[in-house]
């Protein structure tokens, strides 16, 4: 195993813990308030 392979290993945690975070941050979010907190692109503020 060369340290190239042990890096891209670590690299690929921690994009995977960033993006489980941020969906389960989102999941409570949606239990909490009924909204996702996710407007994308819309034109109208609500």
């Amino acid at each position: 195993m060369s340290a190239y392979s042990g890096a891209a290993g670590a690299a690929a945690l921690c994009r995977c813990g960033l993006v489980m975070s941020f969906v389960i941050r989102t999941r409570q979010h949606k239990i909490a308030t009924g909204s996702s907190g996710l407007n994308g692109f819309t034109k109208t503020q609500t």
